[in-house]
Formats: C-alpha cells, structure tokens, sequence
C-alpha cells in the first residue's frame, strides 16, 4: 500500500508504539486520524509530526467513544488497532475492576473498530487491519497473566479474521512486540520489581517503541510480505510460539519458576 493521501486510524496514538507509529506513517504520507484518551498529549503529538494527523480525543471503551472516532475517519484505508493497558500483579489481587478495564481496551474495543472499518473495506474491496498483539499472547508469565490472556485473545482474533477475509482484498497482520522500552504502560501497570521475570524479560529482549512504529509502516506498506500476516519485534522473540509445544511449555514453567527465586532472593 502507498501511504501516501491514504487515511490510516491510530488508536494509542497518545504516547509510546502508538505515538511512534502515527509519526511514522505520517511520515511516509499518510494521513493519520489519531486516537487516544489524553487531548493534550495529542496535541502535542501534533505538533511534533511533520506531516498530516488529526487528533481525536476519545475513550475507546465506550460505544460513543468509538462511533465518533470511525465519524472522523470516514472509511480509513488501514486501521492500526495498539491502543492497551497492563496491570501488574497475581491473579488473586487484581480487581474485578480492572479484569474487564482490561479486557474492554485491550479487546473488546479493538473487535469493535474492526467491525466498524470491516464492511466498507470488503465493500471496496481493499483495506488493512493491523492489530498490535504481545509476545506473551504466544508465553504467558506472571505477573502477567490477564493481561497475557488479552493478548492471546489479540491473537485468536487475528487470525481468525485473517482466515475469514482470505481472498476479498483485505490484508491483517498481528504485530507482537517483546519487551517495549520507553513507554509509561508498565509503571501505570504497577512497576516491575528488579530481578523480576518482567524486569528481565525488558534487559533481554526491550527495543524502543520506534522499532515497532517501523515494522509496523513496513507491513501496510508491503502486505504481500511473507512476515506481513505475523510480525515479531524484535524478529527474535517469534520463537515464542514454541511455547504452545508442551515439553517448550515445560521449560517455560521451570525458567519462570527458577526467575521466581532468582527475584526472591534479590527482594
């Protein structure tokens, strides 16, 4: 896809991949209908882009929130759907509350904008949905867990709907990042405990939040990609879905177990 003129639909757009993202696709040309909660923050975003984005101050949780951004986007060429949230800590101690604040960010508003950009996509026979997934959709890990269980929900649907538009013209692509440096989503989440599995999954793996804006532009550019239906940022962590294969799973389990003690030991 040429950027250039087209209509693309940030959500996240705000601060971290998804400020990163609506900048470099504006870059290429495209122009970006950016979405997020904070009005002023996107302000600023604005201002920062050399090229063309419209700022859309929502709360994509809402019904309202979500019709009035896909109003101003007016049938969009591609939908980046990256707008999350995190919540640190086990199970048992995370609220009701932010179970479903969850899963009504991270999924359900993604499946909605999807369902709103779908039809006139297929109408015309072209269009690109590109959904921001996480390697631990692939190796869920504490104290991640509902949030992994988001992401995995991310990817189920992906590829669900990339199997269904098969053949019609529409293009869908998960991207799954690693660990994301620079971004403010795992201190509102809690903050992550040096020596944690968290604090070593981000010393491993952590790329900056322009690495996935890039990959991101290189697959609504060239859908066609083999590495276009899946993208892993960095490319290393796609071994993570070796982590379904249960004797992988298992060694999931005791590496985890044995961060547990390693972050024990350091508390």
């Amino acid at each position: 896809m040429d950027l250039a003129s087209r209509t693309v639909v940030v959500t996240g757009a705000s601060e971290g991949i998804g400020r990163a993202t609506a900048l470099e696709v504006a870059a290429a040309g495209a122009r970006v209908v950016a979405a997020a909660r904070s009005a002023e923050r996107l302000d600023e975003l604005v201002v920062a882009s050399k090229g063309d984005i419209v700022p859309v101050p929502v709360d994509l949780t809402t019904a309202e929130g979500r019709e009035h951004l896909l109003e101003v986007a007016d049938e969009p060429a591609a939908l980046v759907n990256v707008a999350g949230a995190a919540r640190l800590g086990a199970v048992t101690e995370v609220s009701d509350d932010d179970v479903r604040d969850l899963f009504a960010l991270n999924v359900l508003a993604l499946i909605e904008l999807t369902r709103g950009v779908l039809p006139g996509m297929l109408d015309r026979g072209s269009g690109h949905v590109v959904n921001a997934g996480s390697v631990l959709g692939y190796v869920a890990g504490p104290p991640l867990a509902v949030y992994s269980a988001t992401k995995a929900a991310v990817q189920g649907f992906t590829d669900g709907l990339r199997r269904e538009v098969l053949g019609r013209g529409v293009d869908v692509t998960l991207v799954t990042p690693g660990a994301v440096q620079g971004t403010a989503v795992l201190d509102r989440a809690g903050g992550a405990a040096d020596g944690s599995p968290v604090d070593v999954l981000f010393d491993v793996t952590g790329v900056g939040p322009e690495a996935v804006a890039v990959a991101i532009r290189e697959v609504l550019e060239h859908p066609g990609w083999l590495t276009a239906r899946a993208r892993s940022v960095p490319r290393v962590v796609g071994a993570a879905r070796l982590g379904t294969v249960p004797v992988v799973g298992r060694l999931v389990d005791e590496g985890t177990r044995l961060l547990r003690e390693r972050a024990g030991r350091l508390a």
